[in-house]
């Protein structure tokens, strides 16, 4: 019997897994890019909300006397 067959399957088999670990890894780092970016959106989005509501209530006050 010869070994080769066998380590070329034990070859493929690691060459295989690793491939989709790598894949995977990516897949996450892209979620985590995507969900970051969103985060990053609506917080954006309330902070602009609350300085326009704040510009709002300033231009709405009376002025100060001089």
């Amino acid at each position: 019997m010869t070994w080769l067959p066998l380590l070329g399957t034990l070859v493929g088999a690691a060459i295989a897994l690793g491939s989709s670990l790598l894949v995977e890894r990516r897949r996450e780092r892209k979620e985590e890019r995507v969900e970051r970016r969103k985060a990053k959106q609506e917080m954006y989005a309330r902070y602009l909300a609350v300085h326009a509501e704040a510009v709002r209530s300033c231009a709405s006050s009376p002025s100060l006397p001089s």
